[in-house]
């Protein structure tokens, strides 16, 4: 690997979340419980989420919270999105961050890559780090992937950087 490669450079190039359904299932990842949540959820992202969940948590009721909060649904995010994260919500509110009651089909932790310059590149728990967040966790527990094992289990990656070099 080459260790001259500006890790932060490279992700404003090259998004790997699009490799998250390949990363996931690789067996090869550290759990680090007390992580910053800070690192994998900055607060570059808070503001557009703080909107959602400002409305979600104003209206425990699901009905009356979707009366105020459909006319910002837009493709991408509509009724079974917003259900989804407001079950989220007031499940890690009212039994604290529980892997058992948060689990999805592919990680029960946020999870991240590590770059070798330490760089922290979040790939799946955007839901449950926002609202860990805007409930004033400062810590949560994250799966974290190497970014060297990734290239040896997911070669396009290694093409994204060889490509990225030569720019």
């Amino acid at each position: 690997m080459n260790n001259n490669v500006n890790y932060s450079e490279f992700l404003k190039v090259n998004s790997i979340f699009k490799f998250h359904h390949n990363i996931l299932p690789i067996n090869k990842f550290k759990i680090i419980n007390n992580f910053d949540i800070d690192i994998i959820w900055p607060s570059d992202y808070v503001e557009y989420r703080n909107n959602w969940l400002e409305i979600i948590a104003k209206y425990p009721n699901f009905e009356e919270c979707l009366t105020y909060a459909k006319s910002h649904f837009n493709e991408k995010y509509g009724k079974d999105w917003f259900k989804r994260y407001h079950d989220l919500f007031y499940s890690i509110k009212n039994n604290g961050y529980n892997k058992d009651f948060v689990k999805t089909n592919y990680a029960e932790y946020p999870v991240g890559v590590r770059f070798p310059d330490n760089t922290i590149y979040r790939v799946d728990g955007t839901h449950r780090c926002s609202v860990m967040k805007y409930l004033g966790y400062t810590e949560l527990t994250v799966k974290i992937f190497e970014f060297d094992d990734l290239i040896k289990e997911i070669p396009e990656l290694n093409h994204l950087i060889n490509d990225f070099i030569k720019m």
